[in-house]
């Protein structure tokens, strides 16, 4: 009589325990995997800005000409709540607040503008984008500009149409790689730009 070969229950079981682990082990979790999605969300929210200001190439023959370009600018406090969120415009208007000779970039999804509501002067999701709320979307704790292409509290980028960064309040143009670093229960992923291409990536 012929016999079959099979599996013992005993075996059977090992071999769903070692599946289960394996798959707990390369199975990344969603706590995790926040901070890589807004790192990722940011790089390309750098890459539209860059390529506004490329297209408008705004200047300005006078000093100040680098506030009416193209920004990303960085906030860590909104109405004195630990809020770590961004905002993209150029402020033609020259003002602090959004005013109609200002642009800004909606979020091609909702139609809302890429600016936080610190931009605004309060937390008003009504006119942001929800994605760019890095605190609540993405429990982001903490974020920081390399000191090489920011000046002082400053958390501002500028670009210019050639891809190059400015340095807020100082027209002089970032030297190097400037770096962002996002940080998440003390786990730190960074973004690294050329200040001369606006070339970014992943550091």
């Amino acid at each position: 009589m012929k016999r079959y070969k099979s599996f013992t229950l005993l075996e059977g079981f090992l071999s769903i325990l070692i599946i289960a682990i394996l798959s707990f082990l390369f199975t990344p979790s969603q706590k995790d995997n926040n901070l890589t999605l807004a790192k990722n969300q940011l790089i390309e929210d750098i890459n539209t800005v860059v390529f506004r200001a490329s297209i408008d190439d705004i200047f300005q023959n006078n000093k100040d000409f680098y506030s009416d370009l193209w920004q990303i600018k960085f906030s860590k406090q909104i109405n004195n709540k630990k809020v770590v969120s961004y905002a993209i415009y150029a402020n033609i208007g020259k003002t602090k607040s959004l005013n109609k000779k200002d642009k800004t970039i909606l979020n091609p999804i909702n139609y809302k503008s890429l600016t936080s509501g610190g931009y605004y002067g309060g937390l008003d999701t009504n006119k942001s984008s929800r994605e760019v709320y890095l605190s609540s979307r993405y429990k982001i704790d903490n974020l920081k500009l390399s000191k090489n292409c920011s000046r002082y509290s400053s958390l501002r980028l500028f670009f210019d149409s050639l891809g190059r960064i400015h340095i807020n309040n100082t027209g002089r143009l970032a030297k190097g790689i400037c770096k962002i670093s996002l940080f998440k229960d003390d786990i730190e992923e960074k973004i690294c730009i050329y200040s001369q291409t606006s070339f970014v990536y992943s550091c």
